[in-house]
């Protein structure tokens, strides 16, 4: 009984760890099948669809899974975003797509590319400062860092190249 005392204590005084050394641990909710819809007076604006959601408790942001945003006008989509990654500040709505992000309005017949993408919902427009292509039925052009309203009409590439096709 002796030789147990004195490991009995080592073990418990080695499992006394100051509370700075102890690594923090954060609470968080998973939601599968995750949507969020922004309507006004009565119309969708726009809707976000993701298989999970990620959120971490203290912060008013989620962290997404293959999101996929649609974006629409008189009640029918016109643009469609999609993404390997986001994430979505819950106060603003704005969303950041990572990995593979790629946008199309089917109508206007134009697609863009780029690997990096935030969504301001307030201004109801893209950006990024990553490389970038869009495709019209026109051509193509490439460049680093853009700004591009909702549906894709009014883009403006900063540091372009424009190939026509």
């Amino acid at each position: 009984m002796r030789r147990a005392v004195p490991a009995v204590l080592a073990l418990l005084l080695g499992a006394c760890v100051k509370a700075s050394e102890a690594p923090a641990l954060t609470a968080s909710q998973e939601a599968k099948g995750f949507t969020l819809r922004r309507s006004r007076a009565g119309a969708v604006e726009w809707k976000l669809d993701s298989p999970r959601a990620v959120f971490e408790e203290g912060q008013a942001k989620a962290r997404l899974e293959s999101p996929e945003i649609e974006l629409f006008k008189k009640g029918k989509t016109e643009t469609k975003a999609r993404s390997e990654k986001g994430e979505i500040d819950l106060n603003t709505q704005d969303t950041l797509l990572s990995g593979d992000v790629r946008v199309e309005n089917a109508q206007e017949k134009i697609s863009l590319k780029t690997d990096l993408l935030q969504y301001i919902a307030s201004a109801k427009e893209f950006r990024t400062d990553r490389p970038v292509e869009i495709r019209r039925p026109e051509g193509v052009m490439r460049g680093r860092g853009m700004t591009a309203n909702h549906d894709l009409t009014e883009i403006h590439v900063k540091h372009q190249e424009t190939r026509v096709e």
